[in-house]
């Protein structure tokens, strides 16, 4: 009855009604949850849905319903520690929900605490060691926190799991982003037979990006001459990540629009 009176746009008959159902039930968590879920629709109303949903939390501890819908408020007002501490609490309840994870790692990062994250993508790894998903998170959190170190022990893990373009990618340009960059291990990679039967337009573009770094601008052409002549330019998907690869190979514009040019003067 209080939905159906929300949904007709009768806040207070809705107020009153939510009210009422947790005067006659109040040992059910579901009509807290309900009422702080109304109550968070309105600022004015922000505390009395924390009270709702951590009452929520106390009826049902085995629910981590309310502990996300308590974080999100802390959340969404800024206070990070507090968020922090409600996703932990909810990820101790269902340890494998990545959404979980995922929003207390980006917590950790944006209150500076980069090192908790590895512990949290530990944890992850350990509850599916037979995905490659964590591993490959890993190496593009620790990528974006500018630690190609890290990120590449992630991906070459992946990689030995699953050796395919997917993984070599992400792992090729960590390597590179490594000081010094690791063409070696990147060069190996790329001309590695579990890619030889990919598509051959990014397995050409990805091979280009480690022979720029290598200073080999003559195979760097013809890299990028074989993988062009491969797309199929009235495709925009196909043509969007020819050009997106362009980007990770020449990170001049300059030197990146002479490619094109040379490119176009061939075709």
């Amino acid at each position: 009855a209080a939905d159906a009176a929300e949904a007709q746009g009768n806040s207070e008959a809705s107020q009153s009604l939510y009210d009422k159902a947790v005067a006659v039930d109040s040992k059910n968590w579901l009509v807290f949850l309900k009422r702080g879920q109304y109550n968070a629709r309105n600022p004015a109303k922000i505390r009395d849905a924390e009270q709702d949903y951590a009452q929520a939390a106390r009826l049902n501890p085995g629910s981590a319903i309310p502990v996300v819908q308590l974080a999100l408020i802390y959340q969404g007002a800024g206070k990070l520690e507090q968020a922090d501490e409600q996703f932990s609490k909810a990820l101790v309840i269902e340890p494998s929900n990545d959404n979980l994870r995922n929003e207390l790692i980006n917590l950790k990062i944006a209150q500076q605490k980069p090192e908790l994250v590895p512990t949290l993508i530990a944890d992850a790894i350990k509850a599916k060691p037979d995905s490659i998903g964590w591993l490959l998170r890993g190496g593009s959190v620790m990528s974006d926190l500018g630690k190609p170190d890290h990120a590449v022990d992630y991906l070459a893990r992946a990689w030995t799991k699953r050796p395919e373009l997917a993984v070599a990618i992400p792992y090729v340009t960590a390597l590179l982003g490594k000081t010094p960059p690791d063409l070696q291990t990147a060069q190996k990679i790329v001309n590695s037979k579990e890619l030889e039967s990919v598509d051959e337009m990014p397995r050409r573009v990805l091979r280009a990006m480690v022979l720029q770094r290598a200073g080999r601008p003559a195979e760097v052409d013809r890299e990028l001459q074989l993988g062009f002549e491969k797309l199929d330019q009235n495709n925009p998907q196909q043509t969007s990540l020819f050009i997106s690869g362009l980007e990770s190979v020449f990170l001049d514009s300059k030197a990146r629009l002479e490619a094109m040019d040379r490119l176009e003067a061939k075709s």
